[in-house]
């Protein structure tokens, strides 16, 4: 067994999807078998809808998705959500936007604020946004595509996504739930060995890394 088997196996909970995962003495573990099928098909998928165009979204709310966004997903180009989704983001177009436009301009005023002790409500406004929007201020249409990690803490996007016919790939440990996914891939989402393997493999089976 190699290392991206023997990681695939590490130990879950007990709320398992039959279809994914086997239980072993009530324990939850991830069937190899079934990840390495669910990753064939996102692969095949992938391969007829992505090019080196293709702009994609990235979510994930944990330091690992900070980790695998700035290795992996940086250097193209694409868009990234680490804080705590809101509701419309994709399907409120025209709020989106007008967002964007007010983080842009209290972007150009950070650094006229940043010494003046006296412009806290300033400072704390301009934080707020650059959570929530750093990521994407430069999303002036739609993403191609979206990759989730950890589906159970996003489930609105995947909604979103699904609205607006754009495909999701998602990332499920025993907690996650593939309905609505277009690309469900039940694997050891704490393992960035594992997640930086399947990310790759996608990538590079739809051309475009």
């Amino acid at each position: 067994m190699n290392i991206i088997q023997s990681e695939l196996s590490i130990l879950h909970n007990s709320n398992i999807l039959p279809h994914s995962f086997k239980n072993i003495n009530d324990y939850s573990y991830i069937n190899i078998e079934h990840t390495i099928k669910f990753l064939y098909a996102a692969g095949q998928y992938i391969q007829q809808i992505g090019n080196k165009d293709s702009k994609i979204l990235f979510i994930g709310t944990t330091k690992l998705a900070e980790i695998l966004y700035k290795n992996i997903f940086y250097s193209l180009n694409s868009y990234y959500l680490n804080f705590r989704w809101l509701n419309g983001t994709l399907t409120n177009w025209f709020m989106l936007q007008t967002q964007l436009q007010k983080y842009q301009y209290l972007k150009s005023k950070y650094c006229k604020f940043l010494h003046i002790k006296s412009n806290k409500k300033f400072m704390k406004k301009y934080k707020r946004y650059h959570k929530f929007y750093s990521g994407i201020e430069n999303m002036t249409t739609l993403p191609d595509m979206v990759f989730i990690l950890a589906s159970y803490k996003n489930h609105i996007p995947i909604l979103e996504c699904k609205t607006l016919n754009i495909p999701t790939f998602s990332f499920l440990n025993s907690t996650g739930n593939p309905i609505k996914v277009t690309c469900p891939i039940p694997c050891n989402i704490t393992s960035i060995t594992i997640l930086s393997y399947i990310l790759k493999y996608l990538l590079k089976q739809g051309n475009i890394i």
